[in-house]
């Protein structure tokens, strides 16, 4: 759990920088593009279906809607849905962190 927390923590502040970029009106992509997607990968490939049932396909929904809203940032230069993107995310890290601490 620690690792995903960090994980997700991590791709948020990525986030945080594509959509600093495109306030400041600077074209996003490279190194945070692929890194941020690959977080989300990560997340996805850490789900367990047979033992997480619903919880594990909402995460799922969670992340294949982040990752469209990614795709979309990068190729539109645009910022679509980012701050519902950040939200969700960081809720999804309070949340596990509450839990870790227990």
């Amino acid at each position: 759990l620690k690792e995903i927390v960090i994980t997700a923590a991590y791709n948020i502040w990525l986030i945080k920088v594509h959509k600093r970029k495109l306030d400041e009106n600077k074209s996003i992509g490279g190194l945070e593009s692929a890194k941020a997607i690959a977080a989300f990968e990560i997340l996805r490939s850490s789900l367990n279906f047979e033992n997480g049932g619903e919880i594990a396909k909402n995460l799922e929904q969670i992340y294949n809607y982040s990752l469209n809203q990614l795709h979309l940032v990068i190729k539109d230069d645009k910022e679509y849905e980012l701050d519902s993107v950040i939200s969700i995310i960081s809720s999804l890290v309070d949340a596990w962190s509450s839990i870790s601490a227990n």
